[in-house]
């Protein structure tokens, strides 16, 4: 098994840097409870398109030029 913990932290300091924006409003402890609410969520249904499709921009172009725009 590799070990992804890199990747996992990249990822991670990627995400604080944005929730940080709710540290106004919210306690750490909400937006970790919010946040992991999101992610189990939305995650896996965008890494499977991502892995499926390539990313959004990508998926947006295949849509369009097979016809299938409210695919998107």
């Amino acid at each position: 098994m590799q070990d992804h913990t890199a990747v996992y932290d990249a990822a991670l300091t990627s995400a604080e840097r944005h929730l940080q924006k709710l540290l106004r409003n919210l306690t750490p402890s909400q937006i970790a409870r919010e946040f992991r609410a999101h992610i189990d969520t939305h995650l896996r249904s965008e890494l499977t398109g991502a892995r499926k499709y390539g990313n959004s921009v990508q998926r947006f172009r295949r849509a369009i030029d097979s016809g299938k725009e409210s695919a998107v």
